[in-house]
């Protein structure tokens, strides 16, 4: 087996050899199993040679990651303090990253006790860009069964995803659902959708098994928009029971409009970007309210007001704000189906018409493109804005 010696902790009174990856590291054997039961297990399984020597692999540790513990366990008060003062926070956050995986890999509680509040507070200070594998390792340490996101890092992740930051994008999708937060990894997913094919291999370095992912949540995002498109978003009325159906009469006249408008249909918007859609039709009911919309640059009377009751329309405007966060939290389902193997959950009042034969033949016609190779031109041309 090719191995080098670590240069920095390869000890000479070592007494006991760890081989990671491809390097060998040398250190005190009480040293180790002080910290965690499972180190003495470890020791007492000799499970390589080394020019002859026995030595011990550290399973599922990198040799980066395995030097980084070992610092924990042998730097001086003072040389910590001294790296938490000196080293830009990119370095301090990979390191205390690393420090975490091995305790936790390890169970080590008490060091990875020490590692992770370290880590949450230089979050706090980590300037942009972040690197797409810092934001892989932190979320590798914060596994959604066992050890949440802090929530003023869930937020700067999300703020992030927003402003299109490519590191944070392409580091939560590589991240995969076992140690994402779903509403993290959906928004991941979308803010990727929308960059386009170009995108994905340019900005974000993905592979082919993410671009079928997002071929698909095209596909949902589409099918769901077109459904929106045919029902407006389901009504909570403040009206008498016997006029109700007219103001259901009214709301549908006034949404078809609405997503008619210019707002909504903006060439300039990509057929995926369904938040943004809504975010237009919810202006677009906001003008019809009062009294008219734009559709191809003609203003066209809706007088929402003079055909429902004054309640009613706050409810509509209500039931538009429902939609936008009903889609915001099915995000991730859109791309992704859950643990349970569902696919993405639509609105109750979609379901007849995505189950209707014209959505169904559609469907299957865009699958069967996807299946048979025909991808990458059926996606660039779905994701061209209209």
């Amino acid at each position: 087996m090719a191995a080098h010696p670590d240069d920095t902790y390869f000890l000479e009174d070592g007494s006991v050899v760890l081989l990671a990856g491809e390097t060998l590291f040398k250190v005190h054997y009480t040293r180790l199993i002080e910290l965690s039961p499972a180190f003495k297990h470890l020791v007492e399984t000799i499970s390589a040679q080394v020019d002859g020597e026995p030595a011990l692999i550290v399973e599922g540790v990198s040799a980066a990651q395995l030097k980084s513990f070992l610092w924990a366990i042998y730097a001086s008060p003072e040389d910590v303090e001294d790296f938490f003062e000196s080293s830009n926070s990119v370095e301090m956050c990979m390191r205390l990253v690393n420090i975490a995986a091995v305790a936790q890999q390890y169970a080590c509680t008490r060091r990875a006790a020490w590692a992770l509040p370290k880590l949450h507070a230089a979050w706090g200070v980590l300037k942009d860009p972040v690197p797409a594998y810092l934001v892989q390792g932190l979320l590798s340490v914060h596994t959604t069964q066992t050890i949440p996101l802090p929530a003023h890092i869930h937020q700067r992740l999300l703020r992030d995803i927003e402003l299109g930051r490519p590191g944070v994008i392409g580091g939560i999708i590589y991240s995969g659902p076992r140690c994402t937060p779903r509403d993290l990894l959906g928004a991941a997913y979308y803010a990727a959708l929308l960059l386009g094919p170009n995108g994905w291999e340019e900005s974000l370095a993905l592979s082919s098994e993410h671009h079928n992912v997002l071929y698909r949540g095209y596909h949902n995002v589409a099918e769901h928009w077109r459904g929106m498109e045919g029902f407006p978003p389901p009504l909570a009325h403040a009206c008498a029971y016997d006029e109700e159906q007219r103001c259901d009469r009214a709301w549908r006249h006034a949404w078809t409009l609405c997503v008619a408008s210019d707002t909504v249909r903006d060439p300039e918007r990509a057929n995926a970007d369904i938040l943004g859609r809504l975010s237009a039709a919810r202006a677009a009911v906001h003008a019809a309210c009062n009294g008219r919309v734009t559709i191809a640059g003609q203003e066209v009377e809706v007088g929402l007001k003079s055909r429902m009751k004054e309640k009613c329309v706050e409810r509509a405007q209500e039931a538009v704000e429902r939609a936008i966060e009903f889609v915001k939290s099915q995000l991730c389902n859109f791309f992704v189906p859950t643990a349970r193997g569902e696919a993405v959950v639509v609105s109750p009042i979609l379901s007849d018409l995505t189950a209707s034969s014209s959505r169904t033949a559609a469907s299957s016609r865009t699958m069967s493109a996807f299946a048979s190779g025909r991808t990458g031109r059926v996606a660039r041309a779905m994701l061209v804005p209209r």
